[in-house]
């Protein structure tokens, strides 16, 4: 969903030729901004789940954030899980994804 979302974004700076890498770099920084500050991408808040530290439960920060993007970007670490289920991007930041809570 946030891949869309940045290529939707790069395709207007880029119009009318196609956004290519640019989406790519546009994903880098929205994705780093949004999961290191806030704990969630604006897919991750449709989907109702965020992102939060493993030690304190807070958002990751922008160096732990830009970590995590770019594992997502190489692809690799982000398909393989670890023996508790976490995947590696996440377990290399320091991260884990959880579900929201219920609202009543």
């Amino acid at each position: 969903m946030d891949g869309v979302l940045c290529a939707m974004v790069a395709g207007l700076f880029t119009y009318p030729d196609p956004p290519g890498g640019w989406s790519t770099l546009v994903f880098l920084v929205a994705y780093t901004l949004f999961i290191g500050l806030f704990g969630e991408s604006p897919g991750m808040r449709l989907l109702g789940i965020r992102c939060l530290g493993v030690a304190d439960s807070r958002p990751i920060g922008l160096f732990r954030g830009l970590l995590r993007t770019l594992l997502i970007i190489v692809l690799i670490p982000a398909l393989l899980t670890t023996a508790d289920g976490r995947r590696y991007h996440d377990k290399i930041a320091g991260s884990i994804v959880l579900r929201n809570a219920p609202t009543a």
